[in-house]
This record gives C-alpha cells, structure tokens and sequence, in this order.
C-alpha cells in the first residue's frame, strides 16, 4: 500500500525531477516535514536539490516583522494595559481572566474578523443581558457592562502596545502577513512554486493567504482525503473539504482515495477498566498480538488521546520493542524538577500560612520537609542519606510540626541544605532562590554525568527549562512595573511549565512512534493503537473557554463544531491505510462522568460495516483482574529455648503490663509481634490532639489536683476551689498538651476545641466528684485518695520462674472502709464488658479485657497491701459520661471484690502465664478472624 507521502514525493519529483530548489512544500506540522524529507530520499534514484519543506505556521511566522512574544510577557503585557485602563482586579485574580482574553484575541485576529464592529457588537449584545427597561441599575449591571467595555478597548490597546515595540501574539502576525499580502506580493518570493500539502483544516487569515499564493503564484494544493466521508454529507470529517472546494480550487480526483469501504481493516475495540489497564493493554498487544520485528515497529504508532498518560505508556513497552520514538512532547509540568518546584512552593506557603517568619527566626513544616526530603532530587543536595533518615524520624518521634531553618542548616552543614530550604519575601529574591536551586542541581547533575558516575544528561535537559523559565520571567519582571507578588511570580512559572513541552531526540523515522493524534498529520501505519478513545477526551467535547458567546462565535469565529470536525478528520485518515487498528477506552466512570466510548467508535461500529463487508470489528471487552489474593498461611513460631530466655530477661526489667496480657489472650501471634518481636507502626506526627494524648493530659491534671492532699478527706469545698481557680487547671493542661504541641497550634483550629474538650471533661469530673463527695458527708463519711499514678508489682510464680505482672493505677481512694482502685477513660464507655459470673472466661475472651485490667489492678494491689478481709472494688470513671459515675466492675452481682475471687483470679493469671511459657504451645493466629479487624499485623497475617 503506497503512502500518502511516498505518492507526494513521486509526484513532485515527476514534476520537477532532480531540481526542487525553487518549490516550497509547506506541511501542517514539523514531523510531516520530517516524514516527506525520507520519502523523497527513498523514491529519488540519484541525489537531488530537494525543496524548501517547512511548515505553514513557520513560513508566515518568517513573512512578518514581528516577533512572537512569550507567553509570560503576553500576560504581563496585558495588564499592563489593564490597570492603564483602571481595571480593579489584582493580578492573581486578573491571571485566569487574562488567559481567555487573550485566546478569544488571538482567534479573532486569525479568522481575521474586523474587529472594530465586532467587539462593538459584542458590547451591545452582553449590555442587553442586564437591561430591564424602566429600572435602575444595579451595582451588579454597572460591573457587568463595564467589563464588556474594557474587553473591547483592551483588544485595541493591547495590540498598540505590542505593535509599538514590533511585537505580537500568533493571530496578530496571522493578520498581519494576511493584510500585508493583499498590498504588497514582491516581498515574500512569490516567484517560488508552492505546495499546500496535508491540511484539513484552515483559519481564515491562512485561508486568505493561501488564496494570494494561488492568484500570484504557482501553487498545488495536495489533501489526503477518502470517499467514504467526502461523498456523505453527513460526515463530519469531510465538511472542510466540502465546504472549501469551490473556495480552494484543489484538484481531489488526483488525490481522493476509495480506501475506508474497499480494503480489509482488522478493527479491535478494547473496553478497559482504569487507565493503568490501558498501558497493560497495550504492552500485550505489542508484546504478543503484533510480535513486531525492526521493521514492524516504525509501521506502528501508539497515539495517545490524554497525556497523563505518556509516563505509564513508556514505562509499560516492552522488552521486545528495540527503539521508540516519542514526537508528542514531554509536558514540563509532569517532570520531577517541576514537582519539586511544587514542594518549594507549599513550603513557602506554609511558612505564610502558619506565620513561622517571625524575629528573623524561620520555621518550615514537617510535612514539606518531608515532601523535599523524599523527593529523588534532595539526594543531589544533601547526600548524607543515613542523616536525614534519623532526623525525618527524630521529627516523627518526637512530635515536632515545625523545624527551625537555624537547625537544618546546623545539622546539615556542608551541603547545599540552604538551597532546599529558603524562603524570601519579595519577588527578586525569590527568584534568586530559583536560580540557585536549578545551578546547584545542574553542578551536581554535571559531575555525575562527566565522570560517568551516572547518566543524569535527561535531567540536565530539564534543568534547562526550568532556567530559561526562570530567567525569561526575571527579564520580563527587569522590563516591568506592574509590582507582583510572590504568589504572582509563582503563579506565572506554574503556568509557563503548563506551556512548555519538552522535544525528545532520536531518529523520527525508526522504531516504534509513541505520537499525539495531532503529530499523525500525513503520516500512515500498518499498526495503529489508539489509547483513551473516551467521549469527552476525542473529542475532546463542547466546553470552549471563551468569552464570546456561541452565537457569535459560530457567526463569526469557530466553535466545537469545527474542531469536533477537525478531530474526525484525523481519526478516519488514521484508518484509511492502516490494518491492525486497536481502539482503547476506559470503561470506568469517575466523578466527572467518563466511562463512555468516543462516538467516533460508535460511528464504525453503526456505518462501517455497512460499507465495507471486508472490515472485520471485534467489540472486546479487556478484564483486568486484581492479583489473586496470596493464600493465607500459617505462621507459626516455636517458642525455642532463645526465645524464651528473651521473654524472661524482659520480664525481669520490664514486667507484663495488663495490656500485653490481653494482647495474648485476643491473638498470641499479635502479642509475639508486638511484645517479643517489638514491630511497631512508624511514628507520624501527631498534628491534632488524638485520643491518647488527650488521655495523658487528663490524668496529669487529675493527679495534680489530689497531689497535695494524699491520705487526707477530700471536702466538697477542696473541690469547689479548685473548680473555681480555672486558670490553675488551664495552666496543668497547657503545660501537659505543650510537650507535643507548641502553643500557636493549641490556640486555633482543631487542637483549640480539643483542648476545650479536655478543661470539659476534666470540669464535668470534679462537678460529679463534689456531688458525690457531699452524699459522702451528709451520711457522716469521708473520702481520702491513698496512691495516684502508682505504679505497683506483683509475682506469679509458673515452675521455676517468677513472672512479674506490673501495671499503674491511675488512682486509689478510701470511703466508708472500702478500697476503691480507678482508671479513667477519655474513650467511648462502650465495648467491653466489665461483669461477669465466671472469672475463668478472662483468660479465653478478650471482650472481657476491661474486666480483666481491673481485676488485674485490685489483685496487685490486695497483694501488696491487702489482708484477707481487705474490702476491694475496682472500676472506671467514664469521663465522657460522669452520668454512670464509678462504673465499678461487678462479680457474681456484686461489685466488692473478696479474696475468693482474687485467688480464683490469681489462678486465671497462673494458667496465661503457664500458656505463654509453654514451649509446646507456639505462639499463632487466633482462629477467630473477627478479632483481626482492628489489628496492625493484619497485612503479614494476609487477613485483609
């Protein structure tokens, strides 16, 4: 099957033979120009002077005295004119407004409508909107109308200014070649002769110059067009052509083909679940449907529809593709200096957000030094990996949301540290700061690569860039007195990386070609995979950003329609001479919709087999499956002789707290991880008070409340007074919360209302205690609080060895001869039982381990200090619900607690102990995978 520029170059040197040196073949893009230059070496049988090949754009862009003006300038410029012309938003705000002012200028300027009438018209059109006859305007009216006032004269200055300094955005140099070929032909070589080649689509300034070339030149205007949506008026992709014919003059017998309806076409439709199941896709067909060799790769093209999705795509081609070739571009914004640049700015953010700038003492966040840290580029400038590991975690471990600029640079002297972590507050300086990041990474990523240490030379060619952003927005801000903020300078780097696309190097015509839908202008392969044919990404939908309304725009201007056609266009030129053609769309739906095939496939499938019996479609669905879930194993370790001497020597310092007890009883394998092995979650910072914490405080200021008066009567008036001196319990608190939290975070936000949830809790506590207290003295009794926060110990002998239980007790109290032993609890009083009939179900049942804490605590304590007819309750103070008062613990109905029931319980402790030190008895999974649910091991136990 001969291609369409293989056809073009026969016919040009048929024409011309061997000397083209006065023709010029002007193309739609830069990799058709590319692809003509081959075809032409490849069909000419000795060596020739080949034509002028350059794109459209690039010849009147040469036609014109003026020089196109970067986008950074073109905003900078425009509100310039904007505050000249008292418009009242700040730059921030101008900067999205600017974007679409300046596309709705550019195309009114290559459709080259006169402007003069227009923006008049479109003045009166809007005013109109708002006008209600006979009432007075609003504030709202009078903002709106002058908006469209300032819309219009802002066309007009804006363009003075630019002209004034020979300047100008793409339509106005459009413009201006069009308007200065209806004056003046000597002057752009028309002598030449000129072929039009490929395009299917033009504005209306090229289309007039186009028509100057055909009048006062030789010119030869080439479409690749196909019957099958030439010949229906109902396609789409043929109204350009249908529309132009008699306009343009072109010759389309010569070059319209009859290839859609006559030839085989082997078309697969793919539904795929998720984006990254694209990519998988596409690795299978290229590694097993196609099986291509060298050859088979440059007749295969990947386009890819959305380029979020470049980065997976290369990362997902297979082994077996020896080259690639990728001509769409690497989005700058997707790359990892551009992400890092992101992580600065958050920095800089935050240091304003939280105030940290403050008597030249400046503080950084955690989670941004975290961002930076962990970002691959920090290693380059700070290389002691050992040391920023231990200082990421010294910030876990110790709780610390802010870190001082005076202590990085201390404990990373040496390094480049200053260039990761700065902050300036004005724009010069900032962007200094930039400049010295983007120098220090290139020094580095410049050793590296001379010495061969590492191939860092894609980098360089980022960093690149990333500086001539960086010095092209310090040279426009040198020319500019608009007076930005740094939230504007960061603003307009931002949108300069959304602009630029960085141009991969290698051979264009070798390998497999990864392009854009753009790039396939003129181009054929044997092998086409379409990645992303979703409705609303091709086409790409009706959303336009504009200012100028549908009506006028379809009048005067282009709309959806056109570009919907354009992209038609495309799409059924790509199949008229390819044969394998692979057609992926996600099936899934997201929170924007999604998940619906492009119509373009709904076309083929409806109308080409209609017309074309030899096409065969296949609608295939591709499932995706989740890796299997790895079988559930036993884990089972054996208690050997080592690790029970370990489990003693820890005993021995240690003890086993009440809490690892019930850690054994729910699951043995979690109390060996936790306990023996010692796994442990990492450490996060805790930037809100959380339940523990707020726990902590609350028992601090209880235990100082009763500090002064141990083994005295408590009175209701003691109580009263310290209710009453709230300034000394805020102080308690505040000094308990500041080990965690510095005092900025504990006077806003989410930390401010938890706190006042704590001075709540501990408040609602002491009121029920005064109540309680004066029930106490009105029957003729007292209370005395013995021990607070005490810790206490006791033996329980298993064979040979003494095995120390060991917990503390938040608080014991005395009233009416009965020993009271109290926990508080900031948690939920709900969950776990706390009476029962039979002291033998705590050793088997974890829901009993609140049960099974207090019962622990009342026998260390009988122990210790209890004589047989020791008269003992233990219980929890709910302090979320003071309404249940002591919620004590309650056996067989009753909640004092006698020796009986502590020897019966002593034996339960006797039995676990005897358990845990059994070597035949390994330590394992409960097999009661409920109890899993909550559990930090749970992914090593594959119980998910």
């Amino acid at each position: 099957m001969e291609k369409f520029l293989a056809k073009v170059a026969k016919h040009l040197l048929d024409k011309h033979g061997n000397n083209m040196s006065g023709v010029v073949a002007l193309m739609p893009n830069h990799r058709s120009c590319i692809y003509l230059r081959q075809a032409l070496r490849n069909r000419a049988a000795q060596t020739i002077w080949a034509p002028d090949i350059i794109t459209l754009k690039d010849w009147i862009f040469s036609r014109s005295a003026l020089n196109e003006i970067e986008p950074l300038e073109q905003v900078l410029e425009l509100y310039d004119v904007f505050k000249a012309k008292e418009g009242e938003e700040t730059f921030e705000e101008f900067l999205s407004i600017a974007r679409v002012m300046l596309s709705d200028f550019d195309e009114v300027d290559m459709q080259l409508t006169d402007a003069k009438p227009f923006f008049n018209f479109l003045e009166r059109l809007q005013s109109l909107k708002v006008y209600e006859p006979g009432e007075d305007e609003t504030e709202y009216t009078i903002r709106y109308r002058k908006f469209w006032k300032l819309f219009r004269e802002l066309y007009f200055a804006f363009r003075e200014q630019l002209l004034a300094s020979k300047k100008g955005y793409a339509g106005m140099i459009y413009r201006d070649v069009a308007e200065i070929m209806k004056l003046d032909q000597t002057t752009f070589g028309l002598s030449d002769s000129f072929y039009l080649i490929g395009f299917s689509t033009l504005n209306k300034s090229e289309e007039s110059i186009i028509q100057k070339l055909k009048e006062k030149a030789e010119l030869d205007i080439i479409f690749d067009t196909d019957k099958y949506y030439i010949a229906d008026e109902f396609q789409e992709a043929g109204s350009f052509f249908r529309n132009k014919k008699g306009l343009l003059r072109y010759d389309s017998k010569l070059w319209q083909t009859d290839l859609i309806s006559t030839r085989p076409l082997n078309l697969n439709i793919v539904g795929v679940a998720k984006n990254i199941g694209q990519t998988r896709v596409v690795a299978d067909i290229l590694s097993n449907k196609l099986k291509l060799g060298p050859e088979g790769e440059k007749e295969t093209a990947v386009i890819v529809l959305d380029e979020k999705l470049l980065n997976p795509l290369l990362a997902a081609v297979p082994e077996n593709i020896s080259a690639l070739n990728i001509s769409m571009g690497y989005p700058l914004k997707e790359s990892p200096i551009a992400e890092l640049l992101r992580s600065l700015f958050s920095l800089h953010d935050n240091v304003e957000r939280f105030k940290t700038k403050r008597k030249n003492q400046l503080r950084f966040y955690y989670k941004d030094i975290f961002d930076l840290f962990h970002h691959p580029y920090s290693a380059y400038l700070v290389p002691e990996k050992r040391v920023v590991s231990d200082f990421v975690e010294d910030i876990r471990h110790y709780n610390r949301m802010m870190v001082s600029a005076e202590e990085l640079n201390k404990k990373f002297a040496g390094s480049n540290i200053d260039k990761l972590f700065w902050y300036a507050d004005n724009t010069r300086d900032f962007l200094n700061g930039l400049a010295g990041l983007v120098d220090a990474l290139r020094i580095s990523f410049l050793e590296l690569t001379e010495s061969k240490e590492k191939d860092l030379t894609v980098d360089l060619e980022l960093l690149f860039y990333i500086n001539n952003s960086i010095t092209n927005l310090r040279n426009v801000l040198t020319c500019n007195t608009s007076g930005l903020t740094i939230e504007s300078v960061r603003k307009l780097l931002l949108e300069d990386l959304r602009n630029v696309r960085i141009p991969f190097d290698g051979e264009p015509v070798r390998g497999l070609q990864m392009m854009g839908m753009i790039e396939t202008q003129c181009l054929d392969f044997k092998n086409v995979i379409v990645v992303s044919m979703n409705e609303g990404i091709f086409p790409s939908g009706k959303t336009q950003h504009s200012y100028i309304p549908f009506e006028m725009r379809k009048e005067f201007l282009t709309t959806h329609r056109e570009k919907d056609a354009y992209s038609a266009y495309l799409f059924y030129r790509l199949l008229q001479r390819s044969e394998n053609v692979y057609l992926l769309y996600n099936t899934e739906s997201d929170e924007m919709g999604g998940g619906e095939k492009s119509r373009f496939i709904l076309q083929l499938q409806h109308e080409l087999k209609l017309v074309n019996p030899k096409a065969t479609i296949n609608d295939l669905v591709y499932s995706v499956d989740p890796p299997p879930p790895l079988p559930e194993e036993m884990i089972v370790i054996t208690k050997d002789e080592s690790l029970l001497q370990k489990f003693i020597r820890d005993n021995e310092v240690f003890g086993i707290s009440p809490s690892a007890i019930n850690t054994y009883i729910n699951c043995s394998l979690q109390y060996y991880f936790r306990y023996i092995a010692q796994l442990r979650e990492q450490d996060e910072v805790e930037e809100s008070i959380e339940a523990a914490t707020l726990g902590t405080a609350v028992h601090f200021v209880l235990e100082n409340v009763y500090a002064d008066i141990i083994d005295q009567p408590v009175t209701p008036e003691f109580i009263e007074g310290i209710i009453k001196n709230r300034d000394w319990i805020d102080k308690l608190l505040h000094e308990s919360l500041s080990k965690r939290f510095d005092g900025d975070s504990l006077r806003h936000g989410k930390n401010y209302l938890l706190y006042r949830v704590c001075l709540k809790l501990i408040n609602e506590f002491l009121k029920k205690e005064k109540e309680e207290l004066k029930q106490l003295a009105s029957a003729g009794l007292d209370m005395k609080v013995l021990l607070l926060e005490k810790s206490m110990q006791h033996q329980v002998q298993v064979g040979a060895h003494s095995i120390k239980i060991k917990g503390k007790v938040d608080r014991v109290d005395i009233s009416n001869g009965i020993i009271s032993i109290a926990d508080y609890k900031t948690g939920t009083p709900y969950g776990s039982k706390i009476a029962t009939d039979d002291v033998s179900l705590f050793s088997s049942d974890p829901k009993y381990s609140k049960a099974m804490q207090l019962l622990t605590y009342a026998w260390m304590y009988w122990r210790s200090n209890g004589s047989p007819d020791i008269q003992l309750r233990s219980g929890i103070y709910w302090l979320r619900d003071m309404s249940k008062g002591f919620d004590s613990l309650k056996m067989d109905g009753d909640e004092r607690i006698n020796s009986n029931v502590l020897l019966a319980f002593e034996e339960v402790l006797r039995k676990v102990m005897e358990e845990l030190l059994n070597p035949e008895i390994p330590f394992m999974k409960t097999p009661e995978k409920e109890r899993c649910t909550h559990c930090e091991f749970v992914k090593i136990c594959r119980r998910e």
